[in-house]
């Protein structure tokens, strides 16, 4: 079984988050995808931040397809900050021999990867995929291509490079880290806040049941 893990604050989840994780599925052919709401996210204030189990609650309703869309509480079971190794750790644990598991993340993430817990410890455990935006690079117009390769020789290792596919980067001792362009979607989730916090409507913005739920619980008010 192929798995994607895809891991966030989700606060709220939105259309756009559904759109990537439909279009990262479909394109590297994954049975499954597991959503992961964090607890208590390390890199991020706990200011407007909804309570893990309304993010969870959220999450199911965003993704009621539970065979290949999977929405787990083991961030929100463990006691203190939300660290991805020991959430890969955890999943990685429960594998069997033909089993791959890798982690989905936005470009802006993986850009910080360096700043994680135990982070070179993920690019020894398992792949990764990069999500991106088409024509988003540096300023040297390097595009997606240079950002990821610029970032992976300065900050992980410089012996990682473009495979003759030119759809991943490998290294002989670490795991793979595959690049992909996901269709740019005009959403935020703090965008979504600002919409209900000065009563603006949020109809499209995120998934009806989600938009339900935020009403009825009053968050983000």
């Amino acid at each position: 079984m192929r798995t994607g893990l895809f891991g966030g604050t989700f606060n709220p989840i939105h259309a756009g988050h559904v759109r990537v994780a439909g279009e990262i599925k479909e394109k590297f052919d994954f049975d499954r995808m597991i959503i992961i709401p964090s607890a208590i996210p390390p890199h991020k204030e706990a200011v407007d931040i909804a309570a893990a189990e309304h993010r969870f609650e959220m999450a199911q309703k965003a993704f009621p397809d539970k065979s290949e869309y999977v929405v787990s509480d083991i961030e929100i079971r463990r006691d203190g900050p939300s660290y991805t190794v020991d959430t890969v750790k955890h999943f990685l644990a429960k594998l069997s021999k033909n089993d791959e598991i890798y982690l989905v993340l936005g470009i802006d993430a993986f850009l910080e990867i360096d700043t994680w817990m135990s982070y070179m410890d993920l690019f020894e455990l398992l792949p990764m995929v990069v999500m991106s935006r088409p024509g988003y690079g540096d300023k040297s117009s390097a595009g997606v291509e240079g950002t990821i390769d610029d970032f992976l020789k300065k900050k992980i290792s410089d012996e990682y490079h473009l495979a003759k596919t030119g759809r991943y980067y490998e290294h002989a001792l670490l795991k793979p880290v595959y690049r992909t362009d996901v269709t740019p979607v005009d959403i935020s989730a703090t965008g979504v806040r600002t919409h209900v916090k000065t009563g603006k409507p949020i109809k499209g913005y995120v998934p009806e049941k989600v938009e339900a739920y935020i009403m009825d619980k009053g968050l983000y008010r």
